[in-house]
């Protein structure tokens, strides 16, 4: 289309990732985490622990062409990590455009908040080995080019 070849974004690179399923029925409400621009909560996949964060206000729109390409680079980088199955990012179970939005849905990793490990006493070796491993998750998930994809479902510990 005109509209297109003016602002550089194909509407057809959306298509595989657009899916019939509501991420809400599918994945349904557990506990709510987090309300606001995006809605996060706690569900079950598969019968185990998930997030599901979805963007209600985020849709692709040829006239809004940085918030499109962003979008696509996101979906983008979910299929890539969902195809690395790295121990350092929670597992990728789902992730699409849904009618609801775009919906990101992540398996829960066990563990305690950098935020809880931060205060606690413990031996300056100790304090070593989670530097190096923090570094090496960062490290590794810059290689992968994944540094902009996060989720609220995982601890560092």
């Amino acid at each position: 289309s005109d509209l297109t070849r003016k602002t550089g974004l194909e509407m057809a690179a959306f298509d595989p990732f657009r899916t019939p399923i509501l991420p809400m029925v599918v994945y349904p409400i557990i506990e709510n985490i987090q309300h606001g621009f995006s809605h996060v909560y706690k569900s079950v996949a598969g019968g185990a622990p998930a997030i599901v964060k979805i963007w209600y206000q985020i849709r692709p729109d040829p006239k809004r062409i940085a918030e499109g390409n962003k979008l696509l680079a996101f979906l983008n980088k979910a299929r890539f990590v969902k195809a690395q199955n790295s121990d350092l990012t929670p597992e990728i179970i789902d992730f699409g455009i849904s009618d609801a939005g775009p919906y990101l849905v992540q398996r829960c990793c066990p563990g305690v908040p950098l935020s809880d490990v931060i205060g606690e006493q413990r031996s300056a070796l100790e304090s070593l080995r989670i530097c190096r491993a923090l570094l090496y998750a960062i490290e590794h998930l810059h290689g992968l080019n994944v540094s902009g994809l996060r989720s609220a479902s995982c601890s560092v510990l």
